[in-house]
Order: structure tokens, then C-alpha cells, then sequence
């Protein structure tokens, strides 16, 4: 969250690709895609297309900068994207400029010229063209969607097992793009100290915090345990199955040898995306 010289509260909605401006007991979309589904208004009828519809995904953070532009931190386009403050306004207020006295007594409003306007509301570049770094291959036998799929992999929680012990490692897929690649193979490699021992299932998760039962993945354990394959079928925001996450489920062990400490050299790599750091810590015998 931000305020603004004027006082205004501007909050980043993260999970909702967007950034709310609070102000005279109204809540107004300053930048992001609006909801058409909800009726979310935008913040101002006059304000760009370019700007309300600016692509954001899990804003995280907000600042006013001296120029008067609203800085956000575009987390999963890795860039700060800036939007100019006067696209705020309500559809009904118009900027007030300083009054000149004109010669029969009457004040004046000395209004900016619309072409020196134009570019303090000039959008930000689009992503686009940095979208084929991102992009989703669709894997062997899979069919490709018309628009890859940008994907956000992290695993939820860290792990604390002690020597000998088995826990479960759940690693999240998310997106705000449809995705079907079809059947692919997911990656994994178990941190220094742990084992597979080849236990797979997933779930999805929906906007309204229910959760549907994901397919049946099949899951190969190789390298004595430390590598997994795991063969699945996924789909996210697709038409008759809207899950915008999907968690999927490893069984893992900890050695009964393992050295007790942290490790970070475990690997999840999701339909060839680019590879996320899985975590754990084998717990000695006397911790807790």
C-alpha cells in the first residue's frame, strides 16, 4: 500500500493482477485488467485503455515517486511499471489548473494543451515481446495452446524432517492463462539428504478457496531415489474446469545417514519450464 500527497490510499491486490485506488469511500481500479464478470468499474471513463489494461501479474509493492507517477512492482513481468497519478481521477472531476484573471475581471482556467498531455499518459511497453523466454513448450506428444502460458512455480512451505522420517513436499503452479499442454513429464530432484519414495497426487485450487481433485499422475523414481519424474495431464483456467492452481504432492524421506542442516539444492522443473529451487532441513536427533 501507498498514500499520495492528496491522501489517497493505493493498495496492490496481488492475487487479482491489479491496483485499487481508495478514495471518497470509493474503491476504483487504477491499473491492471478489470473483472468484466463482477462490474468492477475502472477509475475513470476517460482514463487510457493502455493504462487500466496494462498486464500486470502479483503486484507487490507500491510508491508515489516525486514526478507524481504511481510506481508498482510488477513481480511476475520482473519490471517496475509506472502509471501517472492523473488517471486516478473520477470520470466526473477534471483537473482544476491556476485561475489567470482575464481583462473584464472573471477568472480563467489555463487548461495544458492536449498534445503535451499526451505523454504523461503514454503506457507502459507491453511484455509481449519478452513472452517467448516465458513461454510453455507443450512436451512429448502435447498439443500447444494458441497463446503460451506464463506459469509461477514455487514450492508453499519448507520442510523440517528428522533422519529416518518421511514428509510431503507440495509445489504450486499458478497462472492467469489458460493452460493445456496435454500429457508432459514434470521434473523434480530432491534436495541433499532426502529421497523420493515416489508417492504423487495434485489438487486444484479455485479463486472461491475450493478445491477439485486433480487427475492420476504417474510418478518414475530414478538416481536411487534422488529424481522423479512425474507424468500428468494438467489444465488451468480452462472452459468448464476454471482452477487457477494446481498443487502437486511428493512423498519424500530423509536418510537415516543424512547430515543434519538445510538444504537448497533440490529441483522442480514444470513442463520444462525454467527450473525452482526446492527446499529442506534434515533435523538431528536432538532437535526439535
Amino acid at each position: 500500500m501507498t498514500v499520495d500527497g492528496e491522501g489517497v490510499l493505493y493498495v496492490a491486490d496481488q492475487t487479482g493482477h491489479r491496483v485499487w485506488r481508495l478514495a471518497d469511500g470509493a474503491a476504483r481500479i487504477v491499473a491492471g485488467q478489470p473483472d468484466p464478470a463482477t462490474g468492477e468499474a475502472t477509475a475513470s471513463v476517460d482514463t487510457s485503455d493502455a493504462v487500466v489494461r496494462a498486464a500486470l501479474r502479483y503486484p507487490c509493492g507500491l510508491v508515489v515517486d516525486p514526478a507524481g507517477r504511481l510506481l508498482v512492482a510488477d513481480n511476475f513481468h520482473h519490471r517496475i511499471a509506472a502509471v501517472p497519478l492523473t488517471t486516478a481521477l473520477s470520470g466526473d472531476t477534471e483537473p482544476v489548473r491556476d485561475e489567470k484573471p482575464r481583462s473584464d475581471g472573471e477568472p480563467e482556467r489555463e487548461r495544458e494543451p492536449e498534445r503535451e498531455r499526451e505523454p504523461e499518459r503514454e503506457p507502459e511497453p507491453k511484455p509481449e515481446p519478452d513472452r517467448g523466454a516465458d513461454s510453455v513448450p507443450t512436451g512429448d506428444g502435447g498439443t500447444a495452446s494458441p497463446q503460451p502460458a506464463r506459469l509461477l512455480v514455487r514450492q508453499e512451505v519448507g520442510l523440517e524432517v528428522r533422519r529416518g522420517q518421511s514428509e510431503l513436499i507440495h509445489v504450486r503452479v499458478s497462472s492467469t492463462d489458460p493452460w493445456a499442454p496435454g500429457r508432459v513429464e514434470h521434473h523434480f530432484t530432491a534436495p541433499t539428504g532426502f529421497v523420493f519414495d515416489g508417492r504423487v497426487t495434485c489438487a486444484y485450487y479455485r479463486a472461491d478457496r475450493t478445491v477439485l481433485p486433480g487427475g492420476a499422475p504417474t510418478g518414475t523414481v530414478g538416481n536411487d531415489g534422488r529424481s522423479l519424474v512425474a507424468t500428468d495431464e494438467p489444465r488451468l483456467n480452462t472452459p468448464g474446469h476454471p482452477a487457477a492452481a494446481l498443487v502437486y504432492t511428493l512423498g519424500v524421506r530423509a536418510l537415516s545417514d543424512a547430515e543434519p542442516g538445510r538444504y537448497t539444492d533440490g529441483r522442480a522443473v514444470i513442463a520444462a519450464q525454467p527450473e525452482v529451487r526446492l527446499k529442506a532441513s534434515v533435523l538431528g536427533d536432538d532437535e526439535d
